[in-house]
């Protein structure tokens, strides 16, 4: 080979080199860089559709600190774990959550505090986590579900005593904030006069509330009131009728929990 051809290979070769990194360079901002419609949608191929790729682009994104990538990566890892050979996998998961709730994510806090209350395949429960982890959520945006959480919590005694009036007081903010379960739970309480006087007329104007936003409880719960003639609400068949085809309505087209 001549010179002149060994000097062109020489400087092909480095502007093929230079190419390269910069390619690589452009990706992994391109990686650092996706929104939240990208993370979501890299989400669920990774979670439901078990894509490995999908796996991959999450994990560089939330090594190179895209928070909205650490929940996602987390979220997906802990749904694919099993209990045996893949406990590495949850903890793993559980890691990147708590990477991305540290850093003030009131999404990924929320997911814990609901991953450690119900528990999963490969979690064991921890209400007094799930608790710490829906303060956090709850305090940092105000977060209606977290509130609600909270508010499931100290009605029930989970990780804690029972605790009638601090309930009310978190599903009072979650129920402000337009969330039906709250809603629903607040008129229990004003029912039962549960850390609050007794009050069938709030009770049902929190059922109504709670019935416009389609939960079925709730629209079961007004229907009886219209067929009884009493809370408040003239007896009527036919809002009665009307409110159980709701119910029959809400409980086919039912929506996720908080």
């Amino acid at each position: 080979m001549s010179n002149i051809s060994m000097r062109r290979y020489g400087f092909l070769t480095a502007l093929v080199l230079v190419l390269t990194v910069s390619a690589c360079a452009l990706n992994a901002d391109k990686v650092e860089t996706l929104d939240v419609a990208q993370v979501d949608s890299l989400r669920m191929q990774a979670d439901a559709g078990r894509d490995d790729t999908a796996m991959a682009q999450l994990q560089r994104a939330a090594k190179a600190s895209n928070v909205h990538a650490q929940r996602a990566l987390g979220s997906a890892l802990v749904n694919r774990a099993t209990p045996s050979a893949d406990k590495a996998l949850a903890n793993d998961g559980l890691r990147w959550l708590g990477t991305a709730a540290q850093a003030g994510d009131a999404d990924a806090q929320l997911l814990l505090g609901k991953i450690y209350l119900n528990g999963s395949i490969a979690v064991s429960t921890d209400k007094t986590q799930a608790r710490a982890w829906f303060v956090r959520a709850a305090q940092a945006i105000n977060n209606r579900n977290a509130a609600y959480y909270l508010g499931v919590m100290d009605r029930s005694g989970y990780g804690g005593l029972v605790d009638h009036a601090a309930s009310v007081r978190w599903l009072q903010i979650a129920a402000d904030a337009g969330l039906p379960d709250a809603m629903f739970l607040l008129g229990n309480a004003y029912t039962a006069g549960e850390g609050v006087p007794q009050d069938r007329r709030s009770a049902m104007h929190w059922y109504m509330q709670a019935a416009a936003l389609e939960h079925p409880l709730a629209l079961q719960e007004v229907a009886y009131a219209f067929q009884d003639g009493n809370r408040g609400l003239p007896r009527s068949e036919y809002q009665s009728s009307q409110m159980m085809r709701g119910v029959d309505h809400a409980l086919r087209h039912a929506k996720a929990a908080p």
